[in-house]
């Protein structure tokens, strides 16, 4: 546990050094899509879609686990986790996002209307306004009239930057 920093700042820069070195090969007009680069029908194609399926997959599985420890805990509250009844919400979920993400044929319009409502006050409203509540803890639970002002400021500010990200996807 005491490694874990050295573990994440290893991995990080593991990360940033594939990262540049992928860029450096795509060249100046890569394609949208990466995996577009790959010649069509080679076995470089073939082991990049597989290599590509398994970070999908790995990715998923790893991000599934908060929503799906959520939905356990919402359905089964102070029940002692089971792998059986674990197992059935996770293929539930991935079912229902198999479904979702093959059965809307605009798909990638989904995202980026559910990035765009989702991305600003997720980074920047969130933020603000528990950092404006932990200062209020700090002072005795006495808001002050300025701290009121900067809430409304902050929620007025992160809408407004929603909207924004709304109309431009539309």
């Amino acid at each position: 546990r005491n490694r874990s920093p050295y573990a994440l700042a290893n991995s990080l820069s593991f990360i940033v050094a594939i990262y540049i070195f992928v860029c450096v090969l795509a060249g100046s007009n890569p394609p949208s899509f990466l995996f577009d680069a790959i010649p069509s029908g080679s076995w470089n194609r073939r082991l990049g879609g597989f290599l590509l399926w398994i970070h999908v997959a790995v990715s998923y599985a790893i991000n599934s686990q908060a929503i799906c420890s959520s939905i356990e805990r919402f359905l089964f509250p102070g029940k002692k986790q089971e792998r059986l009844r674990w197992m059935c919400i996770t293929f539930v979920i991935s079912l229902t996002s198999y479904s979702v993400a093959n059965a809307i044929p605009f798909f990638s319009d989904l995202v980026s209307f559910i990035g765009a409502m989702t991305s600003i006050p997720l980074t920047l409203l969130l933020p603000a306004i528990l950092y404006r509540r932990a200062i209020s803890t700090k002072t005795n639970n006495h808001t002050t009239t300025t701290t009121r002002w900067c809430k409304l400021f902050d929620f007025c500010r992160g809408l407004s930057c929603w909207s924004y990200g709304l109309i431009l996807v539309s």
